[in-house]
């Protein structure tokens, strides 16, 4: 155990704020200060430690093995070109609270995993290089017990596997971010020619590969062996590129399709609209999307570009891909098989009734009664920010998106129509696809007279005379023929999602779905 004041009696006296005001730094610039060419090969080795081997709270830095040859440690060969940081070997350690920063491999220039079970905790990979694959770990031949929680990835480099990179290795990987590494293939995370790689509540943001895959690439063997499958849970693609561009096929996932490779997804964020050029598929290959997909939406990210927030500590509180009060991705991941009661941060989990989608947990708790109140009138008054019936908006989709959960949206007297596609909407071509989107835990109330300062005041009297319309007459007036397919649309949303007090019409194959 490290990073202590020098005081301390008890183990949980070193608190995170300790551990980063005090980092104990374990340094392979043994030689000529700043000359990387004469520092340690390996900065740790680990060679047959069992599960009870426990390394907490150090920040390893300036390892370099990028060497040929190999040395001999406990009659074993440890290869000099892996395992910058630790070389971990025949070896089932934990290693917990630990930052690997500014070491150089070939192979694992963070971590060389190899024939080993590893248990990674509350652990930071930056600024690490390997030459050829896994900028921060590279996982050799380890289908064991491999498990990566609550750890940060961000501008590591490499060939292949930027932050990540799995050869025949089955890790379990959850709330975890992935963010600015960069490789030839495989910005974020390489997985190839190995079984399955679980990721659960992982966020992946501005990873870049200039050939495969700029999120995760995923090859598997020729003519079906080596099967290699990305299996994706509440996670969140946003802003991965590549070769630069974060619009083309393979900027968040690609899979080899000429072979065993591909992704099963659910609950989550891809950055593309969903169509099998983005996306293809072939057999045994390809992008498997299930329930809860949301395709080409925003997160929105507290900040994205400012990963580490205003103290400059990564997986603390004020990071930058923390989720906004009104992010699509919150409330919006599934708990089914959720056993972590800690986010990326270590704050509480699941926050409110549903889990959020990424690394990152929003901590918003709605207020005790009343409810935040947006407000919508026909015509906008006064700012038109929807605060209050004196500044209403004139935009039910907006007030609806903005909204916070919990939150209620009130809608005065009028008609409205749909004028733009769902979010993220697939083969929406034509203005027949607009349609007001619910969203879940909000709720929304019509038929109003536009003055009432509570629900109770809008009798049932009070909505027959003041009826809030929904349209889909968006074309040429009583001529069904143009019309919105659907005018209002709940997806995925639960029970105390509500819609309340609307005359829904004209709609040309269905008013609510």
């Amino acid at each position: 155990y490290a990073s202590f004041v020098g005081s301390e009696t008890s183990l949980s006296e070193r608190t995170p704020t300790v551990i980063t005001a005090n980092p104990s730094i374990l340094s392979g610039d043994i030689g000529v200060n700043n000359d990387n060419s004469d520092n340690s090969y390996h900065v740790i080795i680990s060679v047959k430690d069992d599960s009870t081997t426990v390394l907490d709270g150090f920040t390893i830095t300036n390892g370099n093995a990028s060497h040929g040859g190999e040395i001999t440690v406990e009659s074993f060969s440890i290869y000099k070109n892996g395992g910058g940081g630790l070389k971990n070997y025949l070896s089932s350690p934990s290693v917990v609270n630990c930052t690997f920063t500014a070491n150089n491999a070939g192979y694992g220039a963070g971590i060389f995993n190899s024939y080993s079970s590893l248990t990674l905790i509350n652990s930071i990979f930056s600024a690490n290089t390997a030459s050829d694959k896994g900028g921060g770990i590279f996982n050799d031949l380890s289908n064991l017990i491999l498990s990566i929680k609550q750890s940060n990835f961000y501008a590591n480099t490499s060939a292949a596997g930027g932050g990540l990179y799995n050869f025949e290795a089955s890790p379990n990987i959850s709330n975890c971010s992935f963010s600015f590494n960069t490789a030839t293939n495989g910005g974020g995370v390489m997985h190839q020619l190995g079984f399955d790689a679980t990721f659960i509540n992982c966020t992946f943001y501005g990873n870049n590969a200039t050939e495969h895959g700029g999120g995760i690439y995923n090859e598997g063997g020729e003519g079906g062996s080596g099967r290699t499958m990305a299996l994706l849970t509440n996670s969140i693609f946003w802003g991965n590129t590549k070769n630069s561009d974060p619009t083309v096929p393979g900027a968040d996932i690609e899979n080899l399709i000429t072979a065993f490779s591909g992704t099963g997804i659910n609950y989550s964020i891809l950055q593309l609209t969903n169509n099998t050029t983005n996306y293809p598929v072939a057999t045994s290959s390809g992008l498997r999307s299930g329930n809860g997909m949301k395709f080409a939406v925003d997160p929105l990210f507290v900040n994205a570009n400012d990963p580490d927030g205003a103290d400059n500590v990564l997986s603390t509180a004020d990071d930058g891909l923390a989720l906004q009060n009104n992010s699509p991705a919150t409330e919006e991941g599934s708990n089914v098989g959720i056993t972590a009661t800690a986010d990326i941060t270590g704050a509480p989990r699941i926050q409110n009734p549903r889990i959020d989608m990424g690394a990152y947990e929003n901590q918003y708790i709605p207020p005790a009664p009343p409810f935040r109140r947006l407000y919508v009138k026909p015509i906008a008054t006064g700012t038109g920010d929807g605060s209050s019936w004196a500044n209403a908006s004139d935009n039910l989709q907006a007030m609806i998106d903005s909204s916070y959960l919990k939150d209620e949206v009130w809608v005065a007297a009028g008609t409205y129509k749909p004028n733009a596609y769902p979010p993220g909407c697939t083969g929406c071509t034509s203005s027949s696809s607009y349609a007001f989107m619910l969203k879940n835990q909000v709720k929304v109330y019509g038929s109003f007279a536009g003055t009432e300062t509570s629900l109770s005041e809008r009798t049932p009297a009070v909505i027959a005379a003041h009826p809030t319309i929904l349209s889909g007459d968006i074309g040429t007036i009583n001529y069904n023929n143009d019309n919105t397919s659907n005018i209002v649309l709940s997806a995925d949303d639960d029970s105390t999602t509500g819609f309340d007090g609307f005359t829904v019409t004209q709609a040309n194959d269905g008013g609510l779905v």
